[in-house]
């Protein structure tokens, strides 16, 4: 089974067990100084790889796509309404796209990212993340007429990330979109080719990024229905 499908099936299962969990939560009364949330979430994602080797297939791949994923995270509420906070999230992509009889793939996306925001509103907030982001990437080459084959490889890219993004607390549940650009690594390596018999090795060199749009809902634990913002830590 390819990642994809696993990562689909997980979030699947992850919006059952999230919603189970928020009618559980519905009766408590959180009395500390953090809130913890899960959730689901869709991506249009604008995906780049700028092949800058070998020399036939120089130029860009790149495509829009749509993909989706699950979030976890954990925000410290301070005073005056703002927050600092840890997000994780794991989802999947459909970029598919070819150049020069080579084709390039997307299986998965992992981000690990701090935020800080304040709450403008008692129910809006607006907040700036940025961290670590994990690329799951996968490449057939050109096809070799001698062995009659495409090689294959497949990487995790490791590189950084940074956005921004809004939530609107409704009914118990966070509303949020949320933008991410994101930066990684070279996905480098050599590719062996048939020539009159021998075998060389095509040296590949690829730069990778995105564009990142996401929206979806948050699962706030321990969440109070009674007065709901009463973790803000201010009034308004």
């Amino acid at each position: 089974m390819r990642a994809s499908a696993i990562i689909r099936a997980s979030v699947a299962l992850l919006f059952c067990m999230a919603a189970a969990v928020s009618e559980q939560a519905h009766a408590q009364n959180f009395e500390g100084s953090g809130l913890l949330r899960f959730g689901v979430y869709g991506q249009v994602s604008s995906s780049r790889f700028d092949i800058n080797e070998p020399i036939e297939a120089e130029g860009t791949a790149s495509a829009a796509s749509f993909g989706g994923g699950g979030t976890f995270g954990y925000d410290w509420l301070l005073h005056n309404g703002w927050i600092l906070g840890l997000e994780a999230d794991l989802g999947a992509d459909t970029f598919n796209e070819s150049r020069a009889d080579r084709k390039y793939h997307i299986d998965y996306l992992a981000t690990l990212r701090g935020r800080a925001g304040a709450y403008v509103r008692p129910d809006l907030l607006l907040y700036g993340t940025a961290g670590l982001a994990i690329l799951g990437v996968d490449y057939d080459g050109a096809f070799d007429p001698v062995t009659l084959d495409r090689y294959n490889k497949a990487d995790s890219l490791i590189g950084w990330t940074i956005g921004a993004g809004i939530e609107h607390d409704w009914h118990g549940m966070r509303l949020f979109g949320e933008y991410l650009f994101t930066s990684y690594e070279a996905f480098s390596f050599n590719e062996p080719f048939s020539d009159g018999g021998d075998i060389v090795r095509i040296r590949n060199d690829i730069d990778v990024d995105q564009h990142l749009f996401r929206f979806g809902v948050k699962f706030i634990i321990g969440y109070d229905y009674e007065d709901p913002y009463v973790d803000r830590c201010c009034r308004y």
